[in-house]
């Protein structure tokens, strides 16, 4: 959380960062301070929603997730008599959010407050917020999954919970709205198979008869129990969370950004903290030590036998379902894809790797893609000029960094590639200051005077101008061009979409500079 930058370094910086707040001590009055000045101030972040989140794996989005997983660390030093406070403002913090993955973290937050201070006031306050009838469904949504959680791990105070619970879960299972009816169903449902499990709750069961005939209803009506089996599957849900036990740093960093669908470059895995700082003192366990990661994490043998030479077996502990293949050494294996999830499981040192990658010297070849208006293609090109080392991509708005078709397309390559922002109007300006740098300006149309890709050599540093979409490069800018040049087309069709006309420009231009010698070093 202390940088904003998306790269290894900040990768670095934010285990550094967390592993600090891990090992603040609660005996420790300073540490005290420190800890709930931190709290405070990542709460009234998110609360006066400095963070514009409307689309799901955007630098805003990355950034919510930062702010709660970092602020799961301080709950333990939410002082009692303040816990009513906190939880409302939990509450508030839920009512704001739209963002589901995101609402899972404050969801939990709130589930520890109320486990750590379970206490009339706070649980209050929940059931108060829950018995408004005409509440925003999500927030409703929310509460039915924290009340369900909370409920299996209290302690004391067992038997009163689940007699407010059923009481205010059941007007829910009746709402118009799906999601709200699902999840008061599956709550209740839940509820009630706990109660019958445990004898000391039988008596909430026998003062209740009408939820009993509910729970009976929804256990064994066939719609009911295809939506049961939905939410059964969802980590958040059914399918294994524990607002206890996962409070530990693989999850709270990793685990629950897969389960949540967030990008595997976001993600944190234990070991990385192991490699940052080995030594003992974390408050905060580094993994459960028992409960496997087979529900979130997805493991890919083919990478990590090649990330470490080795082919992980049956035994492998870190690997929990991963079983050893039988491999021919003729046999293609896919090479493409390092998900940093299992690089972060080898022993390969990441710190400066993909840093040293992006500073490496770059062909003398500058995109300039400021009349492209489509996020799709834009992504495409932003991924194709940094497969290739091209210097530079131009575009009209550094802010389409930030959409998330054009992260898509790139698949990353924005952290990577230089991106230069000219808008439309000064176009003509910045080419002709290129030009005078000693830069080729090329450009892609039918025209003329057009040249062949077949025939023609590049420069050794070019500028390439794409046009718009369906028309083209604007005729003011043609007499500006050195080299018009076409791409032979063979079909019936007499066009080709822009980012693969700039792709193939591209990795020709790629090509002839290998095939000179002056190619810069491929991965």
């Amino acid at each position: 959380t202390a940088e904003w930058n998306f790269s290894i370094k900040d990768y670095i910086v934010r285990v550094q960062a967390a592993d600090i707040l891990a090992r603040l001590d609660p005996s420790d009055p300073l540490h005290v301070d420190f800890a709930v000045a931190v709290l405070n101030h990542l709460l009234k972040t998110h609360l006066d929603q400095r963070f514009d989140v409307k689309f799901t794996q955007t630098i805003e989005h990355r950034k919510q997730i930062r702010l709660w997983s970092s602020l799961h660390l301080l709950i333990p030093f939410i002082p009692a008599h303040l816990s009513t406070h906190y939880t409302t403002l939990l509450l508030t913090a839920i009512d704001v959010e739209m963002i589901v993955s995101t609402r899972y973290y404050i969801e939990w937050a709130l589930m520890r407050v109320l486990l750590s201070y379970p206490t009339k006031e706070n649980l209050g306050v929940v059931w108060e917020r829950l018995g408004e009838f005409e509440g925003k469904a999500h927030v409703v949504s929310s509460l039915l999954g924290v009340v369900m959680h909370v409920g299996v791990k209290m302690g004391e105070g067992q038997v009163e919970f689940y007699d407010k619970l059923f009481t205010t879960v059941l007007p829910w299972t009746t709402s118009n709205h799906f999601t709200i009816r699902l999840f008061a169903q599956y709550a209740l449902h839940k509820a009630v198979e706990y109660c019958r499990h445990h004898p000391h709750l039988t008596p909430v069961l026998t003062s209740h008869p009408h939820i009993t005939a509910t729970a009976r209803f929804i256990s064994t009506n066939t719609e009911c129990a295809r939506h049961r089996a939905k939410c059964d599957q969802a980590y958040f849900m059914g399918g294994g969370f524990d607002p206890v036990e996962d409070v530990n740093l693989e999850f709270l960093y990793r685990g629950a950004l897969a389960v949540a669908g967030v990008a595997e470059d976001e993600r944190i895995s234990a070991m990385a903290f192991e490699k940052v700082n080995p030594a003992p003192g974390r408050r905060i366990p580094l993994r459960h030590p028992t409960k496997g990661r087979d529900k979130w994490t997805q493991d890919s043998t083919i990478t990590l036998a090649r990330l470490t030479g080795r082919i992980p077996d049956s035994t492998d502990t870190s690997h929990p379902t991963a079983k050893k293949p039988s491999y021919e050494s003729t046999a293609p294996v896919q090479k493409k894809i390092v998900p940093w999830e299992i690089m972060m499981e080898s022993d390969i040192d990441l710190s400066m790797d993909r840093e040293d990658q992006a500073k490496k010297r770059r062909h003398p070849l500058v995109v300039v893609a400021s009349l492209v208006s489509k996020a799709p293609n834009l992504g495409g090109l932003c991924r194709t000029c940094e497969i290739f080392g091209a210097e530079l991509l131009v575009v009209s708005n550094l802010k389409i960094r930030e959409d998330q078709t054009f992260q898509t397309t790139a698949v990353t390559a924005h952290h990577w590639m230089p991106i230069l922002e000219v808008k439309e109007p000064g176009l003509e300006s910045y080419l002709l200051d290129q030009k005078r740098r000693g830069y080729a300006l090329l450009g892609i149309e039918q025209a003329t005077t057009s040249v062949s890709l077949e025939t023609f050599e590049f420069p050794e540093k070019c500028v390439l101008v794409l046009g718009k979409e369906k028309e083209g490069i604007p005729v003011p800018l043609l007499p500006l061009l050195d080299y018009i040049l076409e791409i032979p087309q063979y079909g019936v069709v007499r066009s080709l979409n822009v980012h693969v006309s700039g792709a193939l420009i591209v990795w020709e231009y790629t090509k002839q500079r290998v095939a000179k010698g002056g190619g810069v070093e491929a991965k």
